[in-house]
C-alpha cells in the first residue's frame, strides 16, 4: 500500500542509508508514485539531504 511504502522510506532513513524502492509493477508504481514526493519533502524537512549514489561514494 501507499502507506507502507511511505513508512518504509521515512522509517528507513538514516545518515548514509540507501533506500531501495521497486517500481516494476503497476501496483508498486501507483503506491510509490503516490507517496514519493511527500516522503522526500518530509525527509528534507527533518534535515536529510538526498543525494545520488555517485555523490555518496565519492565523499
Amino acid at each position: 500500500t501507499a502507506e507502507s511504502v511511505y513508512s518504509h522510506i521515512v522509517n528507513g532513513a538514516r545518515n548514509g542509508a540507501i533506500i531501495v524502492l521497486h517500481y516494476d509493477s503497476p501496483t508498486s508504481q501507483l503506491s510509490t508514485g503516490a507517496v514519493l514526493g511527500a516522503a522526500i519533502d518530509d525527509l528534507r524537512a527533518s534535515g536529510y539531504r538526498l543525494t545520488t549514489i555517485t555523490e555518496l561514494v565519492g565523499q
